[in-house]
């Protein structure tokens, strides 16, 4: 624009427009909230639990019952009962609060660890309907933990929030298995499996607690 040009600039063009100055980006911040400290503390502890038992879960069917098609049937009934599950509460449950979903989650897979702790051996006949369970529990359990991280955190929080937990994750999954198959051989047998579970359900009743509030 030259001078005495009477055509306002880019300035005068977004005041006359009605938009202003722009506002200032939010900086992301540098530390969760309270409130996503205790559900990255609650995450992590689920994830000891999951990380723990996992791989032992599958391979207790197959050592009880001396049939791969044991470990199959229980690999297949969770799948199926957690894409349900998920599907059921997505459709059905959807004004459901997150957290009550949560905890629901984390309640019925505590007890499927107390049926595999109580039933030993003469869980390998009930391969699916355990597995059935199972899968309802993790599919009841993730879709309110994954609702619940966006009704919690703040939009600048997730990124960081997903950063740290992402970290957890990959450091459990290399030293829990190999914590676990550290006591199942050192316990032996039957009873290495239920102090591995042990470890699982007391990690999940934790995750529970640490949820609180």
């Amino acid at each position: 624009m030259t001078p005495g040009d009477p055509r306002p600039g880019r300035a005068g063009t977004a005041l006359s427009e009605g938009r202003g100055p722009r506002a200032p980006e939010e900086a992301p911040p540098t530390r969760l909230s309270s409130a996503g400290r205790r559900l990255l503390g609650s995450g992590g502890l689920v994830n000891v639990g999951l990380a723990t038992s996992n791989v032992f879960v599958s391979l207790f069917f197959y050592v009880t019952s001396g049939s791969i098609a044991k470990m199959a049937l229980y690999a297949v009934g969770r799948y199926a009962g957690l894409i349900v599950m998920s599907t059921v509460v997505m459709h059905r449950f959807p004004d459901t609060p997150p957290r009550r979903l949560f905890r629901i989650g984390l309640t019925l897979t505590a007890a499927f660890f107390c049926l595999l702790i109580v039933l030993g051996h003469h869980a390998s006949p009930l391969a699916l309907p355990l597995g059935l369970f199972n899968g309802v529990a993790a599919g009841t359990y993730w879709f309110g933990n994954n609702t619940l991280v966006y009704d919690v955190l703040r939009p600048g929080e997730r990124g960081r929030y997903y950063g740290l937990s992402f970290a957890i994750v990959s450091v459990l999954n290399v030293v829990m298995p190999l914590t676990a198959g550290f006591v199942i051989a050192r316990v032996g047998g039957e009873r290495g499996y239920a102090t591995v579970f042990s470890i699982a359900l007391v990690s999940y009743v934790a995750a529970f607690l640490a949820a609180r509030g």
